[in-house]
């Protein structure tokens, strides 16, 4: 059915049939990445502080799981974003953990996909930023953080028909994600900061 509605957006396209590659011969570090990964989509700074201690674990087994070098920059990017930890601190640890995880694997989805993130949010770099995040979809259609993201990256444009088909084919991928898409406190703090990026590119 995601298939379907993937192919119905944007065409016919080859999907593997696995989706979801080997990522580590350590079962306890893979389990241990899936532990944090529940933890850091609750979305509160209690619940990043324990998947960061996950991921740390997850990594003291596999130092090359590249999955949990990735699950910790976005961490580290939330906790920056959002104002729970200093920004350049927060920035900082995005950045080296993002370019350790594109040193391992360039062709994971996750690694443009953070790439982009970093664009938009420390370079103010719209461009880039939709680029990676292109990059990411055609790596792997059914990634639904960078479909969410490239809604959002519509909407500043103020293309909302594509904006609706990417937020749409995100959530036919994980339906759940329409309980916090846009609707907690910290999208409202993300909106902020949006609004400042925009005013800056704006007067440039």
């Amino acid at each position: 059915m995601i298939a379907e509605k993937l192919r119905e957006q944007f065409g016919h396209f080859e999907i593997q049939e696995h989706l979801v590659g080997k990522q580590t011969d350590n079962i306890d570090a893979y389990e241990y990445s899936l532990k944090a990964k529940y933890h850091f989509n609750k979305w509160n700074p209690e619940d990043i502080r324990i998947a960061i201690s996950l991921y740390e674990k997850a990594l003291e087994l596999d130092p090359n799981h590249t999955e949990s070098y990735l699950g910790l920059a976005q961490c580290y990017g939330f906790m920056a974003t959002t104002g729970f930890m200093p920004a350049g601190e927060g920035w900082g640890k995005t950045i080296q953990l993002t370019h350790h995880a594109l040193l391992l694997n360039e062709q994971l989805p996750g690694v443009h996909y953070q790439l982009g993130h970093l664009a938009f949010f420390t370079a103010c770099d719209y461009k880039e930023s939709f680029n990676r995040m292109q990059k990411a979809i055609d790596i792997q259609p059914n990634y639904v953080e960078a479909q969410q993201f490239m809604s959002f990256l519509y909407i500043i444009a103020n293309e909302r028909e594509k904006s609706r088909q990417h937020l749409d084919i995100a959530l036919s991928i994980d339906p759940c994600r329409r309980k916090h898409c846009f609707s907690t406190p910290i999208s409202i703090t993300c909106s902020k900061i949006t609004i400042l990026l925009l005013s800056n590119w704006i007067v440039a």
